[in-house]
């Protein structure tokens, strides 16, 4: 009888933690979406990821969320190659969600309420970085795969030894620079979101991110055991 006990509340924790990581993922990737919109329309300069995809798109002559959604997929397939483990649920919902969602966002705010003054528009910057940081941090901790953008990042990273907020910034800085040749919006918030992301991003992982999904003090056996699921996720911070 403590073995069928023992086995179903196993079943259960394992069954509520998928979820936590299911709902996670999906606050991450909305929240990214909607925040990408907004920094679209603060006009402040886009985030590098952003400014490399309006930029191709200005190229190709395609919308925002179709651009996005090719690029994610090229990239997709590229990190499929190198390391599959990042590909997963995470993956599929940032592919098919935030370019979509960014571009309503962008279109509903512009066309409502537009953003007049630097002041504002600064503010509403600053405030959207942390927003993005957030974003981004909920659906990589929840370890159900990343954007096949952040994957490039977190793959050099655990490849060769360095910090994952170093490769971000130098990933970052390319595609700003990218966007910059391609006539993209590209500013002091991408300056910003080039630099902050990846140590910001860093930060919410470990203060936010991580204590959500597994708990705060008092539950140490349910992070222990995500933590052994985590391995691979886990090397991002070393």
């Amino acid at each position: 009888m403590s073995v069928i006990v023992k086995q179903v509340s196993g079943w259960l924790l394992n069954r509520d933690r998928i979820l936590r990581r299911l709902a996670m993922s999906l606050a991450g990737v909305v929240i990214l979406g909607v925040a990408v919109g907004v920094n679209m329309s603060a006009r402040l300069g886009m985030d590098p990821f952003g400014a490399f995809v309006a930029g191709t798109g200005l190229l190709s002559g395609l919308s925002y969320g179709v651009m996005f959604m090719a690029v994610q997929a090229v990239l997709a397939l590229l990190a499929f190659f190198l390391d599959k483990h990042y590909l997963h649920v995470s993956t599929v919902l940032s592919l098919l969600l935030v370019g979509p969602i960014a571009q309503v966002v962008h279109g509903f705010i512009d066309l409502n309420f537009p953003m007049q003054g630097l002041a504002l528009r600064l503010i509403v910057l600053m405030v959207n970085l942390v927003f993005i940081c957030l974003g981004s941090s909920f659906y990589m901790t929840a370890d159900l795969g990343v954007s096949s953008y952040d994957a490039m990042p977190i793959i050099a990273a655990n490849k060769t030894g360095r910090p994952f907020r170093f490769m971000r910034i130098i990933s970052d800085s390319i595609c700003a620079f990218v966007g910059f040749l391609c006539g993209a919006d590209v500013g002091i918030g991408t300056l910003l979101t080039a630099l902050a992301l990846g140590p910001v991003i860093d930060i919410f992982n470990r203060k936010v991110s991580r204590p959500l999904l597994y708990g705060w003090k008092g539950q140490s056996d349910d992070r222990a055991g995500a933590d052994q699921e985590m391995q691979p996720e886990a090397k991002i911070h070393s």
